[in-house]
C-alpha cells in the first residue's frame, strides 16, 4: 500500500510539472529564401496542428516593426504600408483594418509571444510551403502572394465580396426594390429563387437567451437547398466556423432550433415558412 501511494504521489508530481499546453516543439525547422533560420525559442506545433514562431522572427528575419500592447495583449506588425494585428488567444486578426478568420491563435509560451507562421508570412508577402519529410516550413519572397485565410465581412459590401469569392459561387448579385442584397447561385432574376439574402447585417435581437445587446450577422437561405446550394452554404459557414463547420452545416440541414457555439462563436438556425434564418454571433 505504501509503495502504491508513493507511485501515485510521483505520478501527480510529474503531471504537475509538465507543461499544461499540448505543444510539440524542437522538431520544426524554418527555411527562408533557401537559408535555415535559427531560433532561441523553437517553433511549435499547437493543439490545432499549426506552426507558431516567436514574434522576434518577424522583426529580425522579415524586416517588420513589431509593437506589443500589453493592456490588450495585442501584437502589431508594421511593414511598408501594411499593418497586421493579432491578439493572444483570439482566432481573428486584422490586416489594414480588415478582419480575417484564423484556424489558430497567437499564444504565450514560456513567456514568449508566438504567432501563426503561415498567416503572418502571407500577410507580409511570402509564399509558404511545407516539406513533410524534413518537417520544414519553406518561406520564399514573392510579389504574387494570395492570403489563404478568409476575411470576415464588416458590412454589406464586404459580405457581397465574400460570397462572390466562395469556391461554389457561380451566380449573380442583384438588389431588389427594398434595397436588400440578394445573391443567387443560379443567376435567376426571380427573387423567389434566391439562395442567400443579406437582409440585415447587424441588429439587436430577442431570441432564447440571446441578450438584446448582442450583434449578429443575419442571413437568409431558402428552405430546401439542393446539393449544390448546400455545398455553397458549407463554404459560407466555413468562413465563420473554420474547424467546426461540419457541425454547423449538420445543424443547418437538420433544422435544429438550438442556440449553440462552434469555434467560440454562437450559431442559431431559425426555420421560417420558405426560408431558414441563420444567426452568426460575434
Amino acid at each position: 500500500m505504501k509503495k502504491f501511494s508513493i507511485m501515485v504521489f510521483t505520478l501527480i508530481l510529474l503531471v504537475s510539472v509538465l507543461p499544461q499546453v499540448g505543444f510539440a516543439e524542437g522538431m520544426i525547422k524554418v527555411k527562408l529564401n533557401g537559408e535555415y533560420v535559427q531560433f532561441d525559442q523553437p517553433p511549435i506545433i499547437d493543439e490545432n496542428d499549426r506552426t507558431l514562431v516567436p514574434i522576434r522572427f518577424i522583426s529580425e528575419e522579415l524586416g517588420a516593426k513589431v509593437t506589443w500592447e500589453g493592456s490588450t495583449q495585442t501584437v502589431i506588425v508594421t511593414k511598408d504600408d501594411r499593418v497586421i494585428e493579432l491578439s493572444i488567444g483570439k482566432t481573428t486578426a486584422e490586416i489594414d483594418g480588415r478582419t480575417y478568420q484564423l484556424d489558430t491563435s497567437a499564444k504565450l509560451v514560456n513567456g514568449r509571444t508566438l504567432v501563426p507562421i503561415r498567416f503572418i508570412s502571407e500577410a507580409l508577402g511570402l509564399e509558404v510551403g511545407w516539406e513533410g519529410n524534413t518537417q520544414t516550413v519553406i518561406l520564399n519572397s514573392s510579389d504574387n502572394v494570395k492570403i489563404t485565410y478568409q476575411f470576415m465581412p464588416n458590412n454589406r459590401d464586404e459580405m457581397i465580396e465574400l460570397v462572390q469569392s466562395l469556391p461554389s459561387f457561380s451566380g449573380t448579385t442583384i438588389v431588389d426594390i427594398l434595397g436588400d442584397v440578394v445573391i443567387n447561385l443560379k443567376g435567376s432574376e426571380n427573387s423567389k429563387d434566391l439562395t442567400i439574402s443579406v437582409t440585415t447585417f447587424e441588429e439587436p435581437i430577442r431570441l432564447y437567451d440571446v441578450p438584446m445587446t448582442a450583434k449578429y450577422k443575419i442571413v437568409l437561405f431558402k428552405n430546401e437547398p439542393n446539393e449544390d446550394e448546400v455545398n455553397f452554404i458549407k463554404d459560407f459557414l466555413k468562413v465563420y466556423y473554420p474547424t467546426e463547420y461540419e457541425k454547423a452545416i449538420k445543424h443547418f440541414v437538420n433544422r435544429e432550433r438550438i442556440l449553440t457555439t462552434y469555434d467560440n462563436r454562437q450559431f442559431l438556425v431559425s426555420p421560417l415558412n420558405n426560408q431558414i434564418k441563420i444567426y452568426i454571433g460575434e
